[in-house]
């Protein structure tokens, strides 16, 4: 794997531009022949790892330089934790328990029962995803050359398979994961009298599972990443081995007409005429020029509010005539018209929430996900029973068993392909946090770095943490400070200048307890923002990339003395 960062290098060489071709011919890098490495110029070590030739021993000289220099060895914080405690569950609330289960696999299960049965069942009802949804089959029906059983096809196309439909997998995955099915009593659960019980130890055991789960199935990138395989990156009709389905032949024929070739120009063609039909033209205009998903959110979120000037006019004009008016029957005729034009702003407005909501269904997914995993965990604990200060440890130093998949710890989505923490030519580690048990409880990944630009004629040095990953009973917001101030102490004394997160919240941890503290921490000290450099990771096969751009909130700066 090479690794490259932007800073250093500001443009591809002819050899890395050879290596690339030789990635993308065998599909990763572990499987290009060694004697086609030493033609460009590359050799593989005897880890694995790739350099130039003439460079091991470099390569080597940078693993140690590494080592060196983690950014500190273990380190003891104290913060503050709420008091849990596993509530033993047995005869009727255990069964109540199992429902609860049973009931979160039949709403949104793909396995073995269909999908979804009703949008509602995992929307909130009071969404107007629900309204955009019933009004649809209405526009299909103008349609008069689709048979009545292909615009029922489509409109399940539309509004589950290459939609909804992430929820269905992502219950799958939950259940696969946490092996919660109807076996799962053999390893939660003792026998007395032949009679199943679940400890209070063991409701706290599978109260902290949930937690670490939540990092995986509360996270927006994860669903994203499946939204656009079923949009962006699905052809339409999504078949193998050909181009027909007979369930929705004339849909296919209307496509290849007008030159649709994925699910996302389906949307975007369908949901245009959608617009035009239903009088939201400007919109419809606006969004025949949008090139990806990402302008379409931005498009939906912003056209949410407007007032198309024909409406605000006529209502500015209606409400004129109205004050001069003398006679009931001529107001009351005003005000009835008046309320017409509220409502059909109040209309439109609803009908494109309900497209972004469409559009931004891997945020509804995480929300889904968060509500049902905290309603599991709050059946299972006793809560409200106070705070107490506990010790915590962080340690940065590198760890061969430790750093070669903590996502599996910290529950996100680096789980079986971390960030590069053993390439000696990047400097990110893995800071592993421990209870006071000692036990391995979560993570932080923190990248060595400097600032794009510069202030007073250097690039500061940052500490900058690509994610913050803890699940965990600690209260955050409260134990944030605390946590700032002893990486601070570590920083002063490597004369680091910055220590930074990213800006998107769900970058900077996948635990929103965590995200909401770290920006209220932001808000309360200088609300400043910074660009960071951020190393590129080529072989993405084998390491995830860093999941921030660069633009990074400041959550310490050295006092520089004048």
């Amino acid at each position: 794997m090479l690794i490259m960062s932007r800073e250093s290098i500001p443009k591809i060489n002819e050899s890395s531009l050879r290596l690339q071709e030789l990635i993308k011919r065998h599909e990763n890098l572990s499987s290009i022949p060694n004697n086609e490495l030493t033609e460009i110029g590359y050799e593989r070590s005897s880890s694995g790892a790739l350099t130039k030739l003439g460079e091991a021993d470099k390569y080597e000289d940078r693993r140690n330089e590494k080592e060196k220099n983690v950014p500190f060895g273990e380190i003891g914080i104290i913060l503050p934790m709420k008091k849990t405690q596993g509530r033993r569950l047995g005869g009727q609330e255990l069964q109540k328990f199992q429902e609860m289960l049973t009931d979160l696999e039949d709403n949104s299960s793909a396995a073995g029962r269909g999908g979804i049965k009703n949008n509602s069942d995992v929307i909130p009802q009071n969404n107007p995803f629900h309204l955009l949804e019933s009004e649809f089959p209405e526009f299909l029906d103008s349609f008069e050359q689709f048979p009545t059983d292909e615009k029922d096809e489509l409109q399940r196309l539309i509004f589950h398979w290459h939609s909804v439909y992430i929820m269905d997998t992502g219950t799958t995955d939950f259940f696969n994961k946490t092996k919660l099915h109807d076996g799962f009593l053999g390893e939660y659960t003792k026998t007395e009298d032949a009679d199943y019980e679940l400890s209070s130890a063991d409701s706290l055991k599978l109260f902290n599972k949930f937690e670490k789960m939540k990092g995986v199935f509360a996270d927006t990138t994860n669903f994203e990443k499946k939204f656009r395989a079923l949009t962006t990156n699905c052809p339409f009709p999504d078949i193998k081995g050909g181009d027909e389905r007979e369930e929705i032949m004339s849909i296919i024929a209307y496509a290849k007409e007008n030159k649709i070739t994925t699910y996302e120009d389906i949307l975007k063609h369908l949901f245009i005429l959608f617009l035009e039909k239903k009088g939201i033209g400007d919109t419809a205009d606006k969004f025949k020029n949008t090139t990806s998903i990402d302008d379409v959110r931005e498009l939906l979120k912003n056209e949410q509010n407007e007032i198309p000037v024909e409406l605000r006019i006529n209502e500015k004009k209606l409400k004129d005539e109205l004050r001069d008016a003398t006679e009931i029957e001529a107001k009351q005729k005003l005000n009835e018209q008046i309320k017409n034009i509220k409502e059909q702003i109040k209309y439109r407005k609803r009908i494109l929430q309900g497209m972004y909501s469409f559009y931004t269904m891997p945020s509804l997914a995480s929300e889904y996900f968060e509500r049902n995993i905290k309603h599991l965990q709050d059946f299972l604990i006793r809560k409200n029973l106070g705070v107490e200060k506990t010790n915590f440890y962080l340690d940065a130093r590198l760890n061969k068993i430790l750093d070669a998949d903590p996502g599996d710890i910290s529950g996100d989505c680096t789980e079986g392909k971390p960030l590069p923490f053993n390439r000696p030519d990047i400097p990110i580690y893995n800071v592993k946090v421990f209870s006071y048990k000692r036990e391995h409880i979560g993570n932080a990944y923190l990248l060595i770095t400097k600032e794009e630009k510069e202030v007073s004629g250097k690039n500061r040095k940052t500490w900058h943490f690509d994610a913050i990953q803890i699940p965990s009973t600690i209260d955050w917001d409260s134990g944030i400070a605390n946590f700032i101030s002893g990486l601070a102490i570590e920083a002063e004394k490597k004369e680091i200048d910055l220590i930074t997160v990213n800006t998107a919240k769900e970058h900077i941890s996948n635990y929103d307890y965590i995200q909401n503290a770290v920006e209220n921490f932001w808000k309360k000290h200088g609300r400043k923002k910074t660009k960071v450099s951020i190393p590129k990771v080529i072989d993405t096969e084998k390491y995830s990339e860093f999941q921030g751009d660069g633009n990074a909130l400041v959550l310490w700066e050295k006092i520089v003395s004048k």
